[in-house]
C-alpha cells in the first residue's frame, strides 16, 4: 500500500519554495514507488514547474485518505476543522510572526493545536519553534526529497 501525502496551500505561486516543492516532489517520486504525492489548493494560481503528481482543488481532499502537510497559515488554520487527512502537519516556511506581532494569535492557534505536528524548514527554525511553541517532528530543508522521504517513513501511515 502506498503512503499518501498531500500538500495543501491556499494559493500556489511562482515562488522559489513552490518550485522547490515540485522539483523535490518529482525527484522523490522517481526514487520511491511506495509514495503518492498530491498538491491541493483553495484558489488557483501560478505553478512554476510541472508536477508529476496530483494537482486539485481542496474540495477533493475531503474524501481522500491521505496525510496532509499545510504550507501556509491559512490552510493550517482551516485544516483541523475540515476533517481531512489521516495526520496533519504544518510546514513552517517562515517565522513571519516574529516580524508581524499581529499574526501571533493566528500562529498560536496552529502551533498549540495538538492535532497538528510542525515541520521546520531549517535547523534554526526548529530551534526557535522548540523554544517558543513546541518541538517540530522533523526538519525538511527546502522540501529536500531525502528528508521528506524520511519524515514520511517515520510519521505518515
Amino acid at each position: 500500500m502506498k503512503k499518501r501525502v498531500s500538500f495543501y496551500i491556499h494559493q500556489p505561486n511562482a515562488s522559489q519554495p513552490m518550485f522547490n516543492l515540485i522539483r523535490e516532489g518529482n525527484e522523490l517520486l522517481t526514487k520511491r514507488d511506495d509514495i503518492m504525492l498530491g498538491l491541493f489548493f483553495d484558489v488557483s494560481g501560478m505553478i512554476p514547474d510541472v508536477p508529476n503528481f496530483t494537482l486539485m482543488q481542496h474540495k477533493h481532499l475531503w474524501g481522500y485518505d491521505t496525510n496532509v502537510i499545510c504550507l501556509d497559515i491559512l490552510t493550517a488554520l482551516s485544516a483541523p476543522y475540515l476533517n481531512i487527512g489521516r495526520k496533519l502537519f504544518y510546514y513552517v516556511q517562515d517565522l513571519d510572526w516574529i516580524y508581524e506581532p499581529r499574526l501571533v494569535s493566528a500562529h498560536r492557534e496552529v502551533y498549540a493545536n495538538n492535532k497538528i505536528d510542525l515541520i521546520a524548514r531549517s535547523k534554526s527554525h526548529f530551534n526557535v519553534l522548540e523554544k517558543v511553541w513546541k518541538t517540530p517532528v522533523a526538519t525538511i530543508e527546502d522540501f529536500n526529497h531525502e528528508q521528506l522521504a524520511k519524515t514520511i517513513d517515520e510519521y505518515c501511515v
